[in-house]
């Protein structure tokens, strides 16, 4: 089953310059900003590429 970070643990993505913005705290981008306007769309793009690429019916999502 795999897994999607959808708040906390977003590091590899917050760290990109184009999604900084998105992140709680753009000095440590480690967390994503759950009322920046954009975060749901990425958080459903993550979710939508996720469930393509795997079979399983099911998906973990991480939300600490």
């Amino acid at each position: 089953m795999p897994e999607v970070n959808c708040l906390g643990h977003m590091e590899n993505i917050l760290s990109v310059k184009e999604y900084r913005h998105l992140a709680e705290d753009p000095n440590a981008p480690y967390e994503l900003c759950a009322t920046a306007p954009e975060a749901k769309a990425l958080v459903k793009d993550l979710l939508t590429e996720v469930t393509a690429a795997f079979s399983s019916r099911l998906v973990h999502v991480g939300g600490d």
